[in-house]
């Protein structure tokens, strides 16, 4: 099933109740196409322009507030349809937000994500600074599972390249990059 034959009010009619992503929400309420118009030079393999388009895709739809928005609502409303996958799963005391008491699987990072999405690579990404000096910014900061275990990021990958160099001194082992010998 893809978003050009089904959009949202489809799936729900036919029995589903949540959606977890909003795949066939923004076509359910096109008035003048079925699928968003991409541009030409479109590029799916690249997360960045893929999710910067995804963005602009609310702009193709109807108004808020306007009759083809306000109809799929009331549609969506009338089925029972839900959003939150944690109330669909019978889970939402325990999921589905972040409160006190409940689960909660987080990553915390210190850059913007929407300015490249590669900062979110455990590693962070490279940047040009405005004083033209190339640093590495970005990768998760912390991960915190389940409401409460937080896990250092940068001090864990430091743990683990300290590990592996232990591991190599001990077995003698050396890597050689190619071509450098």
């Amino acid at each position: 099933m893809d978003v050009a034959w089904l959009n949202v009010v489809q799936t729900a009619r036919m029995g589903l109740t949540s959606m977890e992503h909003w795949y066939g929400l923004p076509e359910a309420m096109f008035t003048d196409r079925t699928i968003q118009d991409y541009p030409l030079d479109y590029n799916y393999r690249n997360e960045q322009h893929r999710f910067s388009e995804a963005g602009k895709l609310w702009q193709q739809t109807a108004a808020p507030g306007s009759d083809k928005w306000n109809e799929v609502m009331e549609t969506l409303l009338a089925l029972d349809f839900t959003l939150k996958g944690a109330e669909a799963l019978g889970a939402a005391h325990e999921i589905g937000s972040i409160e006190v008491g409940k689960l909660a699987d987080l990553v915390i990072i210190e850059e913007n994500p929407l300015q490249n999405l590669k900062v979110l690579y455990g590693t962070g990404a490279i940047k040009l600074t405005d004083d033209n000096e190339v640093v590495r910014v970005g990768g998760v900061k912390y991960t915190i599972k389940d409401g409460g275990i937080v896990y250092d990021a940068k001090k864990l990958l430091a743990d683990v390249k300290q590990m592996v160099q232990e591991a190599k001194e001990k077995d003698g082992y050396e890597i050689y990059q190619p071509g450098l010998r």
